[in-house]
């Protein structure tokens, strides 16, 4: 039935097959493109689109067209595995403070609400500028230890009922083990929500990176991502008469976000069981 109400979802349909023609142009952008991303070519900068640079070239004469192809793939990489590492970290802690609750509950709550008092964008600034050479892993490792809360209070909640279903209990009373009850009864039945905050957390962090990127905070030249790409277009001259420099970053994070989303909102509907759409 949630395959059904989710193939019914046209924006959500079109947002899966958008989402992976990007991710196939990222894969295989060794085989579409004919430039290396890292070469430069200082006799020929700022270059107009033409048949050899189909977006032209940057200040340092790199082609745009394959930076563009290859920093989908770093910009896809730290979104999901960024969402990887959340989803695990907030889902084992909500899970135990759901689970057991008393002192544990209590502790790993304070946590969360420490961690959300914090100003997400100001603490992610703070500890990337106070690691220097910091690279994608490390981005993403800040990330994840910033965002896990919000997936944590997910779980914690979703925990807090399920702990009193009578499966639980049954399970209980046949003397099943803690984990066995936590990671075989009760996590599959938080597969649902949890999937959908995955996928609008994703997305998040897509624009997240770009933004840091584009502050220059982020994964650091020469590395291309499209965050680095629009760092590169600041310069008003670029924003305004060079637009085939920023445009094509800006336009894929743009149509790359809202396709996550529209699975995001598909999945949402599609899991939930008092939607009307059959």
């Amino acid at each position: 039935m949630a395959i059904r109400r989710f193939l019914r979802n046209k924006m959500a349909v079109a947002g899966v097959i958008i989402l992976f023609f990007i991710i196939l142009m990222s894969v295989f952008a060794p085989l579409i493109v004919t430039h290396d991303p890292y070469s430069t070519d200082l006799y020929n900068t700022n270059a107009e689109p033409s048949s050899e640079h189909w977006l032209g070239t940057d200040q340092s004469g790199r082609d745009l067209f394959t930076r563009l192809m290859y920093g989908g793939r770093i910009s896809l990489m730290i979104g999901f595995a960024t969402m990887v590492g959340t989803v695990c970290i907030g889902a084992l802690l909500g899970a135990l403070a759901g689970y057991y609750g008393r002192w544990i509950d209590t502790v790993v709550m304070r946590i969360t609400d420490v961690v959300l008092a914090l100003p997400f964008l100001l603490l992610v600034l703070f500890v990337v500028a106070m690691i220097p050479q910091s690279g994608a892993g490390t981005l993403i490792l800040i990330l994840c230890l910033a965002v896990w809360p919000t997936t944590a209070r997910l779980v914690r909640a979703e925990f807090l009922s399920l702990r009193e279903q009578e499966y639980v209990l049954s399970a209980r009373a046949i003397g099943a083990r803690d984990s066995r009850i936590i990671f075989k009864h009760m996590l599959p039945n938080t597969i649902a929500p949890i999937t959908v905050n995955a996928t609008l957390l994703m997305g998040t962090m897509i624009t997240v990176e770009a933004a840091l990127s584009f502050l220059g905070f982020g994964v650091p030249e020469p590395t291309p991502t499209w965050g680095n790409m629009l760092n590169a277009a600041r310069n008003f001259r670029i924003l305004a008469n060079e637009p085939w420099v920023w445009m094509p970053p800006g336009f894929l994070i743009v149509l790359t976000v809202l396709s996550i989303n529209f699975i995001g909102d598909g999945l949402r509907d599609a899991f939930d069981t008092k939607s009307s759409r059959r």
